[in-house]
């Protein structure tokens, strides 16, 4: 017996496919309402930008106390408006800034640290954020040390545009996600 345009054996095959479409468990591999996304987890990190050491931790508020547990060294937050440069021990690092990938401070961290404060003539960057895994991914910042920070939206402090000096930004607006390089100075 033949149908219009398909046979009988073929009529047999999509009804049978279109059963077990039906059947309970059908559809295995698609996503259901309830199923959690797939989210990257936070990281929280320091970066000392004068040796390229790297330190994480399981939330911002442990990167202290795990950046001495690993190095030795103890993070200098120097607030803004401190024209000298604070005695400390060559077992500390100034806190440049920290970058967030969210804004209003939020999400995953990363806290650049340097050896000599920018209110003391320090002057760190980034040519290219992809290098460290953050291009494209600044949505807000803090400045520390007597640093301003400043973003490109492209590698090598170029591209059609540039956002800043800016001490603290708690949400970059139209630059969120889009700096390829950062200076501070």
């Amino acid at each position: 017996m033949k149908r219009k345009g398909i046979t009988a054996s073929a009529a047999a095959v999509f009804g049978v496919a279109m059963l077990l479409a039906s059947a309970p468990g059908a559809g295995a591999g698609t996503v259901q309402a309830d199923a959690a996304p797939d989210t990257k987890p936070e990281q929280h990190c320091a970066q000392n930008i004068d040796t390229g050491s790297l330190v994480c931790a399981a939330s911002e508020d442990q990167l202290a106390e795990t950046v001495y547990d690993e190095t030795g060294k103890v993070l200098v937050y120097q607030q803004n408006g401190t024209l000298a440069r604070a005695a400390v021990s060559p077992a500390a690092t100034y806190v440049i800034a920290t970058i967030y990938s969210y804004p209003n401070y939020g999400g995953s961290s990363r806290t650049i640290t340097g050896s000599t404060p920018c209110s003391s003539g320090g002057a760190y960057n980034y040519r290219d954020l992809s290098l460290i895994g953050w291009n494209n991914d600044i949505d807000s910042f803090k400045s520390f040390a007597g640093c301003m920070t400043k973003l490109w939206d492209a590698t090598n402090f170029a591209g059609s545009a540039a956002y800043g000096y800016y001490t603290n930004v708690s949400d970059a607006g139209s630059w969120r996600n889009r700096a390829s390089s950062v200076r501070w100075q």
